[in-house]
């Protein structure tokens, strides 16, 4: 059964309209009718349909709009100069007067005057032939005022006059009771008042508490809400709304409003704060009306967008910001001039320049139909225009135009009725030559005319090609050298392409069948791959076809397929650079590099952007794939242009780099953070280069190479000590020298006991064959030796207090003290452990319950409820708190004072699984904030990942992909992007980050 609404709210989504339309909503849908004016027993009006409350997920919005128009009784209008300029508001208004009266169309005037705010179907009454028949002056609640508190003392009353609407009752009646229910509430709550605060003041205090914490409830929630809301509207390409969205979720100037960590998890990863190299989202841009065609210049700054309604917009993408508007007919086709600085246009009402800075036409040629425009020289100074008259029989002409001036040069050329041109055309790139196509009209074939524009003659090059209507089924291209390249579909037989060489008279040097048996054995037919020619571009010896989901590449001297990709989507976009790699936009939404070798990124899982949703238009600019951008139009909601580009963060400062066989860099601090020692991986997973950063001079020595017999895999198990000696379970190496020296046998040339003080410990190795010997390290040098109980034994943890913890063959634990001393953990069932780093702590984890034990007094807590799958425990600095981490991605952390559990969050949406062994994990504390930043990296994961901890709150407050290190000397971080280079960055505190995205959605209406 279809829904009824007693009325539908028609409003453009900006802010003052969105929250009058909310608010009336709300009253409408609450109000109780007094009893007397009840006509059918009903104690409420009903429904009310508002768009964002009612409309349900649908690829449809227009079917939603209609049937909620016929269902409902009234249509509300909230009127302001900005509503005033939305096409889909009068298409509402102009819908429902078409099934219902004027009588039922009522208006809320939220700003402005009625003269620039009402549309004029609110105004007028018009006949079915538009003629006007009488002004009429619509039932109106006026709630205008300067200040938000007037606007709701007036909304108070003027709503009262949209609801005698609805009830059908004189607005006198309704606002007498109004007024004499407010006298008697006031007079009866201030009674009330004296009584209770008399006698049970205690009680108020209490209920206004619990009032209290239900409003810190009720905005706890609201911001959850707010910021889940982003990560939708992140996904679907609203850039803008998904920062809004986690922005309004934040205390701001509502000091009111409680912090909660998914907001600031939520910008925190849609500002890409530590990213370099990667493509994201940029900005986002909304109109009122479909996209129809979009145009980027060349250098990403500027987009125009034409709607099917005939709206031309010129937008600036730096700052968001609508930079002109202008109506006209309908867009055939947009093209930015770069030489002139002009955007030029083929509409209905024929071609014209517009200057991109303020949309003013330059030039107009009404003589020359949209559709006439067919082809553009290779530098955007020449435009060659293709139309037909009837004279003796029809005839054929072809004009030159200048696009700086919009004037037909001396030269044209008219054909006679024998040949008629099919839309496929090309101007060379010294503006001497045009390519032209022209089908017999006696015959399905088409022939192939070289025009020589200097002396106008026409000269045919080639003869009976495959007849086939419309540019999109040929394709020609002039080559910088000046051949003529020509891809051609034949539904009739294969399609193929030809190069015309112009040092040889424009002969043809050959012909490439593009066909499946040709060009691949992966799809086992031999049908033609080519349903049309959506593609073609040439750089150096070498051109691109592409065609729906097909792309291939052919050698221009031999003629030969080199390859051929089947891609995941329709090729919407598609640019050559010189380097003869490819940008390519996708229909399933992927942007994505192909190199001239045919290696696809999205497959490599680098250089590439996925949106998520599907594409209905698209576009992509640039000199090269890593500084370009493309835009982006969901098939979902066409009215929103997304940007997505490479983030370029001048904030990072570059301070190493390692060779291109390097596929994973993980950085290991020292203690304090002055020293950092990046090792280099290559694609085996095989230890290869490294490098030893100097935080504190923010500049690296050399790159040298790492023996692979050392150890370094096992990350879990290094140190890096201050002076640059990085302990492995294998031996020391200088980072300074680059000399490795091996663990000695026995007691070794390395062992002393003087000056041992246990808090300087930072790692611990096992000497020997047969009787091995526990060696306690700092600074690169063993400080203490004690020999261990018999067997064979392996360091499980070690802390800076003196302890350590080993774990034997036959799986016992058994620790040793500072002084040398050995003890068994019987009956201590274990699956991870811990050990403090300044107090005497020992945690064990069993699968089941972590136990805390203090080894000096022997007290023990336990804790309940951790993930089963727990591989890591760590423990902050000062021991006060315990971290745990989960196969799962889940991270626990605990107090340890008293085992109680403080946090717990899940973080396997980042494609997180803690790794127990062969992992690296890090603590450090921002100086700035009371927060805790959590390192983890593997050599399975793509990147290092940083999480934020904050104490206040006791939640998680971000994760932050490739951040490494942190420099707390310097308050930077340390980032390692999928690129290989290892950047330097200033650490942004919540504050900071809260700053940046005012600024980046401040200039967007």
């Amino acid at each position: 059964m279809e829904r009824r609404y007693i009325a539908f709210i028609s409003y453009r989504h900006l802010p003052l309209e969105m929250a009058t339309a909310k608010k009336l909503h709300k009253r409408i849908e609450r109000y109780i009718i007094p009893r007397d004016l009840r006509k059918d027993g009903r104690k409420k009006l009903g429904l009310v349909f508002r768009d964002q409350d009612e409309l349900p997920i649908s690829s449809n919005l227009s079917e939603n709009i209609r049937q909620a128009l016929d269902n409902a009784e009234y249509l509300i209008v909230i009127c302001t100069p900005e509503t005033a300029k939305s096409v889909w508001v009068l298409r509402e208004i102009s819908y429902f007067l078409e099934h219902h009266d004027h009588d039922h169309v009522l208006a809320v005037l939220a700003d402005g005057t009625p003269e620039n705010s009402f549309f004029p179907p609110l105004t007028e009454r018009c006949s079915p032939e538009g003629d006007l028949l009488e002004r009429i002056e619509p039932l109106a609640a006026n709630i205008v005022a300067d200040s938000p508190a007037k606007r709701a003392r007036l909304f108070r009353t003027e709503s009262l006059r949209i609801l005698a609407a609805l009830i059908g009752c004189p607005f006198d009646a309704l606002y007498r009771r109004e007024q004499r229910f407010r006298r008697r509430r006031a007079a009866a709550a201030g009674a009330v008042a004296a009584v209770v605060a008399a006698a049970f003041i205690g009680m108020l205090l209490n209920r206004n508490a619990q009032i209290r914490a239900q409003l810190q409830r009720a905005l706890v929630n609201e911001s959850k809400t707010l910021a889940a809301l982003s990560e939708q509207a992140y996904r679907e390409g609203d850039f803008n709304g998904a920062l809004r969205y986690a922005l309004q979720a934040l205390p701001g100037e509502d000091r009111e409003r409680p912090y909660v960590a998914e907001a600031e998890y939520a910008l925190s990863r849609e500002l890409d704060l530590y990213r370099q190299n990667e493509m994201r989202y940029a900005r986002s841009l909304e109109q009122d009306a479909a996209i129809s065609l979009m145009a980027l210049s060349a250098d990403g700054a500027l987009l125009a967008t034409a709607d099917e309604y005939g709206e031309l917009r010129c937008w600036e993408l730096g700052s968001g910001e609508l930079r002109w508007q202008r109506h006209g007919g309908a867009v055939v086709s947009l093209q930015f001039l770069e030489p002139y600085g002009t955007l030029l246009v083929a509409d209905t009402e024929g071609i014209s320049a517009r200057d991109a800075e303020s949309g003013e036409r330059r030039w107009v040629r009404d003589d020359i139909s949209a559709f006439d425009l067919t082809a553009l020289s290779p530098d955007k100074r020449l435009g060659l225009a293709a139309s037909f008259f009837e004279g003796d029989g029809r005839t054929e002409r072809f004009t030159l135009l200048d696009l700086e001036s919009g004037k037909t040069l001396d030269t044209a050329l008219e054909t006679g009725g024998a040949a008629r041109f099919n839309a496929s055309a090309a101007v060379s790139e010294d503006a001497k030559l045009a390519a032209l196509l022209l089908q017999r009209s006696d015959s399905y074939l088409a022939d192939l005319y070289l025009w020589q524009i200097d002396s106008g003659e026409l000269r045919r090059i080639d003869a009976e090609l495959p007849y086939a209507i419309g540019a999109e089924f040929y394709r020609l291209l002039f080559r910088p050298e000046g051949d003529l390249l020509l891809a051609c579909d034949d539904h009739n037989g294969p399609s193929f392409f030809r190069l015309y060489e112009r040092a040889g008279d424009w002969a043809l040097r050959f012909e490439t069948p593009l066909e499946a048996e040709k060009v691949t054995l992966q799809t086992g037919s031999a049908a033609s791959l080519f349903s049309s020619i959506d593609f073609l571009d040439s750089a150096g010896d070498l051109a691109a076809v592409g065609s729906k989901h097909d792309l291939c590449m052919i050698d221009l001297t031999s003629g030969e397929v080199l390859w051929h990709r089947t891609l995941n989507g329709f090729l919407l976009s598609g640019q050559m650079y010189e380097n003869a790699c490819l940008g390519l936009v996708l229909s399933d939404g992927t942007v994505s590099f192909c190199t001239s070798d045919g290696y696809l990124s999205e497959n490599e899982g680098i250089y590439f952007f996925h949106s998520g949703y599907d594409l209905a238009r698209a576009t992509i600019a640039g000199e090269s794939y890593l500084s370009g951008s493309a835009v982006l139009v969901p098939e979902d909601f066409q009215q929103r242009a997304a940007l997505v580009r490479f983030v370029d963060n001048p904030q990072m400062i570059p301070v190493g780099a390692f060779s291109e066989s390097v596929q994973h860099v993980v950085l290991l601090p020292s203690p304090s953070g002055e020293l950092v020692l990046a090792m280099a991986f290559d694609y085996s997973g095989r230890p290869a280069e490294a490098l030893l950063l100097d935080a504190r001079e923010g500049s690296s020595g050399e790159v040298f190479r790492l023996d692979g017999d050392g150890g370094w895999e096992e990350l879990d198990r290094l140190a890096l000590t201050e002076d640059g000696m990085l302990l492995s379970p294998r031996g020391v190496l200088d980072a300074r020298s680059h000399v490795f020296t091996e663990t000695a046998e026995g007691d070794g040339e390395l062992v002393t006991a003087d000056g041992f003080r246990s808090e300087h410990v930072v790692g611990a190795r096992l000497t020997g064959e047969t009787e091995q010997r526990l060696l306690l390290c700092s600074d690169g040098e063993a400080i203490a030796a004690f020999p261990c109980p018999a067997g064979r034994w392996r360091i499980e943890t070690v802390g800076n207090c003196g302890y350590t913890l080993l774990r034997g063959e036959d799986g016992s634990l058994s620790l040793c003290s500072p002084k040398g001393e050995w003890s068994s953990l019987e009956g201590m069932d274990w699956t991870a452990s811990a050990l403090g780093g300044e107090k005497p702590l020992l945690a064990v984890w069993d699968g089941e319950r972590l136990r805390l034990r203090d080894l000096e007094s022997g007290k023990e807590t336990e804790t309940d409820g951790l993930p089963p799958t727990t591989v890591k425990l760590l423990f902050t600095k000062g021991d006060r708190e315990l971290l745990t981490f989960s196969g799962t991605g889940e991270l626990c952390v605990i107090r340890c004072s008293d085992g109680v559990l403080l946090h717990r969050s899940q973080h396997g949406g980042l494609g997180l699984r803690f790794r127990g062994e062969g992992a690296y994990y890090a603590l450090a504390e921002a100086e700035r904030e009371d927060r805790l930043l959590i390192f983890y990296d593997d050599l399975t994961r793509s990147e290092a990942l940083c999480l934020v901890y904050d104490r206040e709150s006791g939640d998680c407050a971000g994760a932050f992909d490739a951040v490494a290190a942190y420099l707390p000397g310097r308050d930077e971080v340390l980032v390692c992007p999928m690129m290989n280079g290892i950047y330097l960055s200033p650490f942004r505190s919540r504050a900071e980050i809260i700053a940046q995205t005012e600024a980046r959605i401040g200039g967007v209406s």
